[in-house]
């Protein structure tokens, strides 16, 4: 239970935020273990299990991207990517097998340049539409707060991870981040004034009026 959000700034590349508590079952064990760090050029954020998310980020080799060439990104997701985080896992007895599929009970959000994306615990791509994304329990908080349209700020990242410290199970602790333009894990984030949301399309309740109660006629004759 946690929550890594991402997003697409205007001049930062993309920012990552996440909360930092980590807990066994009903005990919270420690506020200050940052779940993103930095890989230069990559900065990754990861949900789940702790001792996949500590394999990953200690014997991960990541790929090199070249622009020119890995021009489609899902393609250097699933071939360069994924495999670096399979490499990593295969003998560190993380892995486990549903379905006659090796899984891990992790996910990540990997980000580079202006590019982001999810790698899910048995290693499937999704490349988000909209330029952020979030996973972990708190992650429709997120989500809502961002809404669709970008870029974003950094403090509107942090705002959003710090949203789901209210009210997702499992999100608490002070918010870290980090973006893919400075490439250093900043923590205990706070928003500052630019945190406000993205203007986001309000929906307006109009009652049905079949549904509404019908009051009995007055009878002739009678005073109320």
């Amino acid at each position: 239970m946690t929550v890594i959000v991402a997003a697409r700034t205007a001049n930062d590349g993309i920012c990552i935020a996440s909360d930092s508590l980590t807990s066994s079952g009903w005990e919270k064990l420690q506020l200050d273990r940052s779940k993103v760090w930095v890989s230069n050029p990559y900065v990754i954020g990861a949900a789940g299990c702790v001792r996949t998310s500590q394999v990953v980020r200690h014997f991960a080799s990541w790929p090199k991207f070249r622009p020119d060439e890995d021009t489609d990104i899902e393609a250097f997701l699933v071939k360069s990517v994924a495999p670096a985080i399979k490499d990593a896992t295969k003998d560190a007895g993380v892995e486990h097998v549903k379905d006659g599929v090796v899984h891990l009970n992790a996910s990540f959000i990997v980000a580079w340049g202006d590019y982001l994306a999810e790698i899910a615990g048995n290693r499937a791509v999704c490349v988000p539409q909209y330029g952020r994304h979030a996973i972990g329990s708190g992650y429709a908080e997120a989500l809502g707060f961002l809404g669709k349209q970008g870029p974003w700020t950094i403090d509107q990242v942090v705002e959003a991870a710090r949203r789901a410290t209210i009210s997702a199970d499992g999100c608490e602790g002070p918010i870290d981040y980090a973006t893919t333009k400075g490439l250093a894990v900043v923590h205990g984030a706070l928003p500052g004034w630019d945190a406000e949301p993205m203007p986001q399309q309000v929906a307006t309740f109009r009652p049905d009026p079949g549904l509404q109660e019908k009051k009995p006629k007055p009878k002739k004759g009678a005073h109320t």
